[in-house]
């Protein structure tokens, strides 16, 4: 009985995954950037300034997939990359007015779209969702990673 279960969460996180991506990306793609910049774009908005190290290990991304992505963002004045005064070594990577116009439309998009979707939830059982959404993410950040391993 413990492997149907286990089997069954699995087809369901699954499914739950591909839905949000394909949803995501079709939202998101409107604004001209790719998944992975809109992640940046929005880590961003959240929490800039942030060094190239922090921004990597935020993300979960190499420094050097980091860089090539930043790059374009740089030369589309998405970003901007600043030296800190106290060592020339470490970089200080910003949104332009530009970017933080196009983070605040991605924001304002996300939250349409998760309006969205808790709409479809009938009303009386929409805490108890968000309550078990709470509960899976925690898990989620607590599970091992035993994929690849």
């Amino acid at each position: 009985m413990k492997t149907d279960i286990n089997i069954n969460f699995y087809s369901i996180i699954d499914q739950l995954i591909r839905r949000l991506i394909v949803l995501e990306r079709s939202e998101k793609f409107c604004y001209g950037v790719t998944m992975s910049q809109c992640y940046i774009i929005e880590t961003l908005y959240k929490k800039e300034p942030l060094t190239m190290n922090e921004l990597s290990s935020e993300l979960g991304l190499a420094v050097s997939t980091l860089t090539r992505i930043l790059d374009i963002l740089f030369r589309d004045g998405i970003i901007t990359r600043n030296h800190s005064t106290e060592d020339r070594r470490k970089v200080f990577i910003e949104l332009t007015d530009n970017g933080k116009d196009i983070a605040q439309k991605l924001k304002s998009c996300s939250e349409s779209y998760c309006r969205e979707i808790l709409n479809q939830i009938p009303s009386e059982n929409r805490e108890e969702v968000i309550k078990t959404l709470k509960i899976l993410s925690d898990a989620i950040d607590t599970a091992k990673n035993k994929c690849c391993t």
